[in-house]
Formats: structure tokens, sequence, C-alpha cells
């Protein structure tokens, strides 16, 4: 195994996507290096493993334009996937910002980090001008400095993204069967024969208005409550502009005007006009995430009153409602919205999960 475990990282992405290297493989976040000065700039240096096919990598300053870089180096490992690295020289500007970008197109898959390079920094370079003996020392303890903070800001959180990637799968041990409740479903809600999926109809069915089904929130929970131990469930959002995810709690009111927070004992994430998600807090929290999620994860630990969520296909955490004490039976809740008129009236898909080692 080679010392900058690039092999190990190869090998546990190749495990988390189950993908034989004759098939696409999402790569690594891109790290960025600072290199040191070169022709009145700064060399940096931006790599990304594990990817099939070739993606492409391309430099950006603050505006999101392209910036003149050398040619991209690509490299091929043993177990055939493929590492990107290109070089940049940057120069002073108003924001000192700039971001790699790594894209694979035929997989739709977009990465990219940015840096902030300081003003003092670069102010070192005219410097060196005047004092070339001194400040050439200067400039390499500073850029030795810097770029070990760099890598280690870069390590830690590859790690942390590791970690969620862990937790997920953690999390994925304790799923459980979950089928929808035609007895709790909105009039308008029309469920599938196996109980697992629901979408939004235009016309109310003639069902009975009791105190279990909502109305006119156009809400429905799961058969199967919980009221110890930990629990998870998976749900195919494919791309539907609106829904709302999460558990409730049994006593919860299901008549009237409904706001889905912890207090009215409701724990949820919801997406509205196709981009913005939200945590349903006391305030809701804007989530902004860096990937579209097409299947969320909802994952409870009743005991140590935490509910958690997580785009499945990304490996990545969404959001945690921890902290709380849960005193009564939790229910899978779901939501698909309204149908807008045929733009929303994609179903909300229980899925089955699929443990990995």
């Amino acid at each position: 195994m080679k010392g900058d475990g690039s092999e190990c990282l190869c090998l546990i992405l190749l495990l988390l996507h189950q993908t034989p290297v004759s098939r696409p493989a999402v790569g690594s976040e891109p790290v960025i290096s600072m290199e040191g000065y070169r022709d009145q700039g700064i060399s940096l240096l931006c790599e990304s493993k594990c990817w099939h096919p070739v993606p492409e990598l391309t430099w950006l300053d603050s505006e999101g334009h392209s910036l003149s870089a050398e040619d991209t180096e690509t490299h091929r490992d043993s177990e055939g996937f493929f590492t990107v690295r290109r070089r940049v020289i940057v120069q002073e500007s108003n924001t000192n910002r700039f971001t790699c970008r790594v894209l694979q197109q035929q997989l739709k898959q977009e990465k990219q980090t940015e840096i902030h390079i300081p003003a003092e920094v670069f102010h070192v370079w005219s410097w060196m001008m005047a004092f070339s003996v001194f400040l050439s020392l200067a400039v390499l303890t500073l850029i030795g400095a810097v770029t070990a903070l760099q890598r280690k800001v870069t390590r830690s959180r590859e790690q942390g993204r590791l970690s969620r990637q862990q937790e997920l799968e953690t999390a994925r041990r304790f799923a459980v069967d979950v089928t929808l409740d035609p007895e709790t479903a909105h009039p308008n809600l029309i469920l599938s024969e196996d109980g697992k999926q629901v979408r939004h109809g235009d016309t109310p069915q003639d069902l009975p208005d009791t105190p279990e089904r909502f109305n006119p929130a156009v809400n429905i929970l799961g058969k199967e409550g919980f009221s110890s131990g930990r629990f998870y469930y998976e749900v195919q959002v494919g791309e539907k502009t609106k829904w709302d995810l999460g558990v409730a709690k049994e006593s919860i009111n299901r008549k009237g005007r409904i706001t889905p927070n912890p207090g009215n004992g409701y724990w949820t994430v919801w997406l509205r006009n196709g981009t913005e998600y939200r945590a349903i807090a006391s305030p809701s929290v804007l989530l902004p995430l860096r990937e579209k999620p097409r299947t969320v994860g909802v994952y409870v630990d009743y005991e140590g009153g935490q509910v958690s969520f997580y785009n499945v296909e990304a490996r990545s955490h969404i959001y945690s409602f921890t902290g709380y004490t849960f005193t009564e039976k939790l229910y899978p809740f779901f939501s698909p919205c309204f149908n807008e008129n045929g733009k929303n009236s994609a179903p909300l898909i229980v899925s089955s999960v699929s443990h990995t080692e």
C-alpha cells in the first residue's frame, strides 16, 4: 500500500460504489496544494483520484471564469482508476479565491474545492525582489506552513467525509420494512397496491374523515410505529420539486393547518421550488446542499434523541435533529405535496435497503 493512502482510498470508493473498474466510478474531492512562487505568481496544484472514466479538471477564478493553466496530467493506477492533476499560476486579485473543479459529464458528477490565499502571501513576492536572500528563507518557511495547513485541512475534510459515509453504512444496518398506512392518507393521495408508493391526485376519494386521516394537509404516515431502539428507511424522491420526509409522534394533530416542526411533534426535512432544502426546526434551517438527493435516508435513534437525514447516492449527511427526548411512538412521515398540474406528479417511493459489508 502506498504511503499517501491513494490505493486505500480507491479501494474504499470502489466498495462504496460496488462498481467494477469497467463501470463508471465517482472519484474524490479535489485536493489543492500550494507549491510555491513561480513566474511572479503562486503555483497551485489540484489533484483528484479514483475516477472512471477520466474527468475534466478546470481552474476557475472567483467569478467562475476559466483560468489559463498547464495541461492536465492523467495517471491510471493498478486498480484501473484515474488520477488527474493540473497546475495553475495565480496572480493577486480582488478576492484571491480560486476554485478547482472536476467534472465527469458522462456521470453528471461535479466536485470542487476552493482556496483563499491571503493578500500578504502575494505581497511577499515584491519583498523578495528587494531582499531576495533574506526573504527567500522567509517565503520557504511561509509556503511550507501554509501548504502543511492546507494539507491538514484537506485531510481533515476527507476524514470527515469518510466518517459520514461510515455513519450512513452503520445507520443502514437498522433498516426496517416501511409500508404506507392508507388509514392516515389525505383523500387526494393515491397509493400503490403494495403500499410503497404515494402520489397526489387531483380528485379526492370518497373516504371516511376519521381522526387518524390527514386533512387538509396532503400527508401520510407509515403503518409501523417505533417506541425504542434504532430504525432506518429510504425514500426515492427522484426529480420531484416538492416533498416532505421525516418522522412524527403518534399524538400529532392531523386536522387543519400543520407546521411540521419538533414543537408540534414532527422532525422533517423538505424541498421547495426544486432547489430549496430546509430542516423544519424552530426556526427552519436552510440547507445549502451541493448535490441534489434522489434517494433520502432517514435514521432514528430513539433513546439517543436523534433524527438524521442522508443523501444515499452521494453517501453524504444532510441534517440531524439531536438532543430530543422521545416519549411515544414515532411513525415514518411522508408528503408528496401537490402535483402542481403535473410538474410534481411523480410519487414518493419507499425503497428496499440493500446492505453492504
